[in-house]
């Protein structure tokens, strides 16, 4: 259940690949025709109950098609058009870069500027900024080392006045702290536009709103658009996930992370941009270097390495069916969306839905993937030949050590764990329980998926340092790509395992005695007689029971808390502070329990197996009270 709030957290929808080009996830055959595609969007729709969808298909000289299919609103019957808009989340970030690149051409500004030298007000922290100052590129390249911005940024709604972008910066600035050199690994992190945004108010000496609008959104024909709340009927309603309920208009704390609201008919035209190397109706707005760069990752150790695929400026490739896309996705509070194009064929396609579901985004997304290629072949990058001592190499155990938020940093530690085999001079990744997918090797340290057109990965041995990894072989070798996986010994994540089974068993063990002991301890009681157990037996067996009964109730508060994350777990609420209490409860009373057992030790009335078992319970709760300091859980305040 706290894995479902981890990644609710991240609140970035992650775009998933399809299956087969003819087959897409859902075993529906691909649309031939705009009448069967928009067939389809409505069946996907009615299927999750969300009521409306916002849609654009281009190629380079056209669009294609643009429209809304379904209710815009479902009170006042209000049917979505081209020209409704609807939230799009993150895929702001890609106009704060393309704010960003407008400065740089125009040489008021370096994406290699140190960010400390342009906004000098705004609160971070960086412990290596003499060797590695964060620079103006980190921040849409997402490369700053920063956690994540933490609930109480999400929770902050105020809209009357809405904040300013200084005020959002300067509400919670507590995130924004490098965690490894900057520069190194991207880790997505929503702070990073709006300091970049920051940088350009600074220079400019105008509110960012206004700078985009002028100088991004008036030149690809946006006239619509709008980072703050319109007024009227022109935004689609934003439902909860029964596609019911209507949900609040999210402000956001930094609106050049997400807040922007767009029609597809304008989002066409970003995408033809995209697609025209910056140039709109035959005027170059951006310069083609410009848009290149943006497509780029370039302050990543891995793209140093020499990998081409990743984030960019906003801007990040995935691979679907053997076809390589540019684009970014965006979720809001109840809203998913997706752009995507690819510039081999010359097409592109962008969708919003007005509820936040990310498998009806899928299902929509495979459906114009689909459409857009289903004559096309593609022409994946072949296998190298490579020595069976290089393969060799790349075998291990690999941790991703890099989570978006800290407050995850545990499930990393558990579940984010990635085997490399050789078997039969081919490598697989996967668990460590199963034979994984191939991993087809393309030579310099190169590899990509079955599902890929190019290298999605590459291996960086331990020991080498290509230009810009200080100090050399710093975190041993890597496995970079999609996720930033440190190679780690066999024995410390079985280790790992083992010790967290063996906390959970004895705690469960815990539980189950007492489904024996209580009811005799309790029939004793009743019947005046004498106690089946001493009162140090009684103590070893309440003691550590009550510990691990509070531990539960700890994190059902945090699960039941999850359910609407923002609200309850981003504020004092009986839910966040029920956590909060109950975790340096469970620590107190399992140091109390252990003090304890070590007091009574040496009782002889006490039964061997019951002595046995209490050391064993107890071994296990003080684990996972230093399992819950090291992760930063224990005593966690989600609001602060």
């Amino acid at each position: 259940m706290f894995r479902h709030l981890v990644i609710f957290l991240l609140l970035v929808p992650v775009a998933i690949a399809g299956a087969a080009q003819d087959v897409p996830n859902d075993n529906k055959p691909v649309p031939r025709s705009l009448d069967e595609l928009e067939t389809r969007i409505r069946e996907i729709l009615d299927e999750h109950n969300v009521p409306a969808a916002s849609v654009a298909l281009v190629n380079r000289d056209e669009v294609l098609w643009v429209a809304g299919v379904g209710l815009a609103d479902r009170a006042s019957d209000r049917a979505a058009t081209a020209d409704t808009l609807f939230r799009v989340g993150s895929i702001t970030k890609s106009f704060t870069s393309l704010a960003v690149l407008r400065f740089v051409e125009d040489g008021d500004v370096r994406l290699e500027d140190r960010l400390r030298d342009l906004t000098p007000d705004v609160a971070f922290e960086n412990p290596w900024a003499e060797s590695d100052p964060i620079r103006l590129a980190h921040l849409l390249e997402h490369t700053t080392g920063f956690d994540d911005i933490h609930l109480a940024e999400y929770a902050n709604n105020q809209d009357d006045p809405p904040l300013t972008l200084s005020e959002g910066l300067a509400f919670h600035p507590h995130s924004r702290v490098s965690r490894w050199r900057p520069g190194r690994y991207m880790s997505y992190c929503n702070s990073g536009p709006g300091m970049a945004a920051a940088v350009l108010e600074k220079l400019s000496g105008r509110p960012f709103e206004e700078i985009v609008t002028d100088r991004v959104l008036r030149p690809l024909g946006m006239t619509t658009a709008t980072l703050l709340e319109p007024d009227g009927d022109q935004l689609a309603t934003g439902y909860e996930g029964d596609g019911e309920t209507p949900g609040d208009y999210w402000h956001i704390t930094t609106r050049p992370s997400g807040a922007l609201n767009a029609s597809a008919r304008e989002m066409a035209g970003l995408l033809r941009m995209f697609l025209n190397r910056g140039a709109v109706d035959g005027v170059q707005v951006w310069q083609a270097t410009s848009i290149d760069r943006m497509e780029r990752p370039a302050t990543t150790a891995a793209a140093r390495a020499g990998l081409a695929a990743g984030y960019g400026l906003s801007n990040s490739v995935t691979q679907n069916d053997g076809f390589v896309w540019h684009g970014h996705g965006g979720g809001m509070n109840t809203f998913v969306a997706d752009y995507a194009y690819n510039t081999e064929h010359g097409l592109g396609f962008f969708v919003s839905i007005n509820v936040s579901n990310g498998q009806a985004l899928r299902q929509i997304r495979d459906a114009l993937r689909g459409y857009l290629t289903r004559d096309l072949e593609p022409s994946p990058e072949p296998a190298a030949d490579v020595s069976a001592a290089d393969l060799a190499a790349v075998e291990g155990y690999y941790l991703d050590f890099t989570p978006r938020q800290e407050m995850g940093r545990f499930l990393n530690d558990l579940f984010s764990i990635a085997v490399v085999r050789q078997r039969n001079g081919e490598l697989t990744i996967g668990s460590a329980f199963g034979e994984g997918t191939p991993l087809i090797a393309l030579g310099g340290g190169r590899f990509r998926s079955e599902n890929d057109r190019r290298a999605s990965r590459i291996f960086v041995p331990d020991g080498l340092a290509p230009d810009g990894f200080a100090p050399e072989g710093e975190d041993g070798a890597l496995l970079l790509g999609g996720r930033n996986y440190r190679r780690v010994s066999p024995a410390s994540v079985w280790l790992r395992w083992g010790l967290t089974a063996f906390c959970i068993v004895m705690m469960l063990t815990s539980i189950l005695f007492a489904l024996i002991w209580v009811p005799r301890w309790a029939i004793h009681k009743l019947r005046g007689a004498e106690p089946p157990f001493s009162r140090a037996s009684l103590a070893r067996r309440t003691q550590p029971l009550g510990a691990i009964l509070i531990l539960v109730l700890s994190f059902i508060s945090l699960a039941v808390g999850a359910s609407d994350a923002i609200a309850r777990l981003g504020a004092p609420t009986p839910m966040s502070i029920g956590f909060f209490v109950g975790s340096l409860a469970f620590a107190l009373l399992a140091l109390v329990s252990a003090v304890q057992w070590w007091r009574t030790r040496g009782e002889e009335n006490v039964h061997r197996g019951v002595r046995v078992h209490s050391l064993l319970v107890n071994v296990a709760l003080l684990l996972t009270v230093a399992g819950l300091v090291s992760w930063g859980l224990l005593g966690l305040r989600t609001w602060a």
